[in-house]
């Protein structure tokens, strides 16, 4: 399992919509990141969202439009890391 966080850009789709959408490139390092399981508990900025779905199909999860329609738009890219078994997702 990697402790590496994994980092790519948030497109205007994932903010539109409510996802965490990585790139095809980045597949394989989310798949060591998380695992490749199914549902994982996320906490995005410090809040926590509760278990959510991790779509491999269309790689993306959903946090909601209203947290993702909310970001700055200086805040430009994700970060994900793995800590204590949640999904920590910020942004920058």
């Amino acid at each position: 399992m990697s402790d590496r966080p994994v980092e790519f850009g948030i497109t205007n789709r994932a903010r539109q919509y409510g996802y965490v959408i990585w790139p095809k490139q980045s597949d394989s390092e989310l798949r060591e990141l998380l695992a490749e399981r199914e549902r994982i508990d996320v906490i995005l900025n410090g809040q926590s969202l509760g278990e959510r779905r991790v779509d491999w199909k269309y790689r993306r999860i959903s946090v909601g439009p209203t947290a993702t329609r909310s970001l700055g738009e200086d805040q430009s890219r994700y970060t994900l890391e793995l800590d204590a078994g949640k999904l920590s997702v910020s942004t920058a």
